[in-house]
């Protein structure tokens, strides 16, 4: 499986489902846009606060939205 990248949309908001992630580039670490409870990356810049239902980003220049996608051989 490879990182296929996805640009944000402001219009649209931030994309979720089963295979989208939020990858954090100062820790990179990756988060699941649809985690069953509170989840975060290892340096806090991703949060995802289920109950409120709200995403927080600290620094969006260190935020990037993909989605595994199968190797295009």
């Amino acid at each position: 499986m490879e990182k296929e990248y996805i640009t944000y949309q402001k219009e649209k908001g931030y994309p979720t489902g089963k295979n989208i992630y939020y990858e954090c580039t100062l820790c990179n670490t990756n988060v699941n846009s649809l985690p069953e409870t509170f989840s975060e990356c290892k340096c806090g810049n991703i949060m995802i606060d289920v109950p409120m239902a709200r995403l927080m980003i600290n620094d969006k220049e260190h935020f990037k939205i993909f989605k595994f996608v199968k190797n295009k051989k």
